[in-house]
């Protein structure tokens, strides 16, 4: 097998890494007098994929290939009262032994965080997100990141988001908030964004017993390279009828401008009504139904969780663009955060848990977003989406169920998007992903997943793409920081991208060290707390 000195097919700017770990805790000061636990985790992922169509090309144009990927990554995980969050980075090194594509270093990141400036006062919110995603959703769709590579570009998207919070007498409260979200990618289908936004939101919806107010007030400007700016601004007010200790319903009113039609503003009117229930404390249903600029909008949400289960739904129309609809995305992960978050209610001890339950049963699964894009787009866009995601955890069956439905339409000519640009810009996909896994023992389990995505042109003046890739296998823990899996994957194409591959997967993961430090930042004269474990003091 022939393996080449692999080349960096990306371009990265550290001053985004710099943010994100400042923010959720590598970076600390004195002005943090409280106790803080870090923890450091390294790993190493090696996998060899053995496939008869690397390039997921037409029938007799496949060519078969040795694909050995090396993933060294870091996982940070900080707690305590100042500065929360999690932090996760790793490259992803790809070689191929026939060729079938160039050798490639991605660089791999995923992070948020909080962190508590002032208390109950200033905070500050961060996120940061590297993926690869399908370019087109009329083009082959790869099962991995090193199949259909032809057809993949990666997308960076960041957030920042300091804010002010406060009250407004004993049931009220007030926040300011400026949010800077910038989204780009390597390829000319999605163009650098940067948007910055600035709200603010005051209410008392519990004024008096029966009624309640809010005022919503928001000013965006995205600016998309070579495409021009596009500006947004609202005001609603709000007010609530507690109808029921569970229901509460809202009547809305309010207006907004934007230049989605180009330079020209047009402003129009806001008005619609909204109701939330909460019948039980793991069981909420909210729903937003509203007229505006582009017709009716609205937004209706549902989650519900047991101690085995847990569901969420959204059913939204509204205006969108490429970072929203992946940041609003369904992942296992989140699924998995919903179902435990009762048994656990820290976040970050939740957190390790469920990745570890993923590594151990769905290695590899945790990151699926089915459904974040129909296409990667510059701009807005509108969006009429519907999402669920459903997840059970027997004694020894996990079953999880994540599906979409999208119908993507553009607001104005200077949305651009990979292939055909009308079909591209008004199209509707649907997507599921069935994942079942059942513990053989209590270090092994026998997994499979199946999914399924079909995209068509609105116009139909494109014929329509399916994708099904169906794979199964085992994995197996060979000892507490080493894992193992072996999987077959049948991923075949028709309509406008029509291909067949089959490969099989084996893949070891070992962690090689996980670091423990306890901080204690304290003002002068406090006495340090006895507790074991190692301890780093800094005044």
């Amino acid at each position: 097998m022939k393996i080449r000195a692999s080349c960096v097919s990306r371009r990265f700017r550290p001053r985004h890494l710099a943010v994100l770990c400042a923010s959720i805790g590598l970076v600390t000061g004195p002005a943090f007098a409280q106790q803080q636990t870090v923890k450091l985790e390294s790993s190493l992922r090696v996998s060899e994929t053995v496939t008869d169509n690397a390039g997921l090309g037409q029938s007799g144009t496949g060519k078969t290939d040795w694909i050995t990927q090396i993933s060294p990554s870091v996982r940070l995980i900080a707690n305590g009262s100042r500065v929360n969050g999690n932090l996760s980075v790793g490259v992803n090194s790809a070689f191929y032994a026939n060729d079938s594509a160039p050798q490639s270093n991605h660089l791999m990141l995923g992070g948020s965080g909080k962190v508590n400036l002032v208390d109950n006062y200033a905070y500050v919110d961060v996120f940061g997100s590297i993926s690869r995603q399908s370019a087109s959703a009329f083009g082959p769709r790869g099962a991995d990141t090193v199949t259909g590579t032809s057809n993949q570009t990666e997308v960076r998207t960041f957030n920042v988001s300091p804010y002010l919070r406060g009250r407004l007498g004993s049931t009220g409260s007030v926040e300011l908030r400026y949010a800077m979200t910038q989204t780009e990618s390597d390829s000319s289908v999605l163009s650098k964004t940067q948007s910055d936004t600035w709200t603010l939101n005051a209410s008392d919806s519990r004024a008096s017993a029966l009624v309640g107010w809010g005022l919503d007030i928001r000013d965006s400007r995205s600016d998309v390279t070579d495409r021009g700016t596009v500006s947004q601004r609202s005001g609603r007010l709000t007010g609530f009828v507690h109808l029921d200790p569970q229901f509460t319903l809202r009547l809305i009113g309010g207006t907004e401008s934007n230049n989605f039609g180009g330079s020209n503003k047009r402003s129009s009117t806001i008005y619609g009504v909204g109701a939330d229930w909460r019948p039980t404390p793991r069981t909420t249903v909210s729903g937003t139904v509203e007229e505006r600029f582009f017709g009716t909008g609205y937004i209706l949400n549902a989650t519900h969780q047991t101690g085995r289960a847990a569901f969420t739904g959204s059913f939204t129309k509204n205006v969108s663009s490429t970072s929203q609809t992946m940041l609003g995305a369904v992942s296992l992960y989140d699924l998995l955060m919903l179902q435990y978050s009762a048994k656990y209610p820290d976040i970050n001890e939740r957190s390790a848990i469920v990745r570890q339950l993923i590594e151990t049963n769905a290695a590899g699964q945790g990151g699926v977003i089915v459904g974040a894009q129909s296409v990667l787009a510059n701009g807005f866009f509108l969006d009429r989406r519907f999402q669920l995601g459903v997840t059970y955890s027997g004694v020894r069956n996990t079953v999880s169920l994540i599906g979409f439905t999208s119908e993507h339409e553009t607001l104005t000519e200077r949305l651009a998007v990979t292939g055909n640009a009308a079909a591209g810009q008004n199209a509707t996909t649907t997507g599921a992903t069935l994942m079942i896994s059942h513990a053989l023992s209590p270090l092994t389990s026998a997994n499979a997943a199946y999914s399924s995505i079909l995209s068509q042109a609105t116009d139909r003046s494109l014929a329509g793409s399916r994708s099904n890739i169906v794979t199964a296998g085992l994995s197996t823990r060979f000892s507490p920081k080493m894992t193992g899996s072996l999987n077959i994957r049948s991923n075949q194409g028709s309509g406008s991208s029509s291909y067949t591959e089959n490969a099989l997967i084996g893949a070891v993961a070992i962690q090689f060290w996980a670091l423990n430090v306890r901080s204690l930042f304290r003002s002068p004269g406090q006495a340090f707390p006895a507790k074991s474990g190692p301890l780093f003091f800094l005044r």
